[in-house]
């Protein structure tokens, strides 16, 4: 699974060694080293032992890390957690739920929608927000 990282710990201007990443959030140092052999992270040259990491290098590639996970959908597509991508659902298994319940200080509602993948047939959320007419208000 993949772990979500404070980026907002790290000091640009500072250097960091493998020890100094694991211990800020709470992983092995081995786990650095790994992300400096395979996954590209790129220690100060000429430092060897140990590695010594600009802050502004390491927030920067946690940052690009963090953005190959997202996903954009388009309005009709539902996220699967299973595919790991966007889906559209099954169409005659869509249904279309709204809320009373307000979101933000704009006054739309909540509303759901729920669905089934086409390819795996997992069941499907995602929420919207929508303006509601006046002839829509609850009495």
């Amino acid at each position: 699974m993949a772990r979500r990282f404070n980026t907002k710990l790290i000091r640009k201007r500072r250097t960091y060694t493998t020890k100094d990443i694991a211990a800020l959030f709470g992983m092995h140092t081995r786990s650095v080293q790994q992300w400096i052999a395979k996954n590209g992270l790129s220690p100060i040259e000429g430092s060897s032992n140990p590695y010594l990491i600009y802050g502004e290098t390491l927030y920067d590639f946690l940052t690009q890390k963090k953005q190959k996970r997202k996903c954009s959908l388009q309005a009709n597509e539902f996220y699967c957690f299973k595919c790991k991508c966007g889906r559209d659902g099954i169409s005659v298994e869509t249904t279309i739920t709204k809320t009373a319940t307000r979101i933000g200080n704009k006054g739309k509602f909540k509303e759901i929608r729920e669905s089934k993948c086409e390819v795996c047939s997992i069941k499907l959320f995602r929420f919207y927000t929508y303006q509601r007419e006046v002839s829509d208000e609850i009495n």
